[in-house]
């Protein structure tokens, strides 16, 4: 189906409106832990993964997301990423333990990396060049003003209708961008490298951006000379040197470690 010029405009307010969650929701959530901690009783530690839960996630599997979706459809894993936002979203607003708070955000960072590579692909796929650029810079600007929003809009929220509202307002902005999203956007899919993953490469990324992630994250309270702190860099270490060496023997790599012929290389 081929868009209008103003229905593409519309498909970029699906696109930007659940995306636009995610850094609003988390700078929020930086600005009510101490009305969290005070309400649910949650520990330094639990705050800690509130906030932690969501990046650890959402770095881990944001490469695996944006590959499924190129085989199985941009569209259809677009839209599962909003609906896991406000299902996570809808259970955070009646949580009684800090467990829940943490596992829920958790489930956001999930949503995150399918919205996030998804966003970027989807609006490539709308806009012809001529306007691709303008639309990407869109999606950068309601991205920043969100992140910017959130303690603002967070403490007024908190103040005037409590704390459980800084989740439950996710729920219609998440059910706009559903509307719009299968109304105006076009479904995309990348037969470029074929129809395939590498469970292997899938399963050594996420143990490598994971363990490196948990050691930064956790060595402050485990202490950085410590077993576990020191086994989780060194599994990194391992991991990576397996990936560089097996990546560039194949056709296409998840992840490009030798980014230029010269000797700088570049780990993630």
């Amino acid at each position: 189906m081929k868009l209008t010029r103003a229905q593409r405009w519309l498909a970029l307010v699906g696109i930007c409106v659940p995306m636009a969650i995610q850094p609003l929701n988390w700078s929020i959530v930086d600005t009510a832990l101490p009305t969290l901690q005070r309400e649910l009783g949650a520990s330094v530690l639990q705050l800690a993964w509130m906030i932690n839960s969501f990046g650890l996630l959402i770095s881990i599997l944001l490469v695996t997301m944006g590959r499924l979706a190129d085989i199985h459809g941009g569209k259809k894993f677009f839209v599962a990423g909003a609906i896991l936002l406000g299902v996570a979203s809808l259970i955070a607003g009646f949580a009684e333990h800090p467990g829940w708070i943490i596992a829920t955000q958790g489930l956001q960072g999930v949503a995150g990396s399918i919205l996030m590579p998804v966003s970027q692909a989807l609006l490539s796929h709308l806009f012809p060049e001529k306007e691709r650029a303008k639309a990407i810079g869109i999606w950068a600007a309601v991205f920043g003003i969100a992140l910017g929003l959130g303690p603002i809009l967070g403490g007024a929220i908190i103040t005037y209708f409590g704390w459980r509202w800084i989740f439950f307002i996710n729920i219609p902005l998440v059910l706009v961008g559903i509307f719009f999203t299968i109304r105006y956007v076009t479904e995309s899919k990348s037969h470029k490298h074929g129809g395939t993953i590498d469970p292997k490469g899938v399963l050594l990324l996420a143990l490598s951006i994971g363990s490196l992630l948990l050691g930064v994250m956790q060595g402050p309270v485990w202490g950085w000379r410590s077993l576990f702190t020191i086994g989780l860099f060194v599994l990194f270490a391992m991991i990576a040197f397996m990936m560089e060496f097996g990546s560039l023997r194949q056709l296409h790599c998840w992840v490009f470690f030798l980014l230029y012929p010269s000797k700088l290389r570049f780990y993630v």
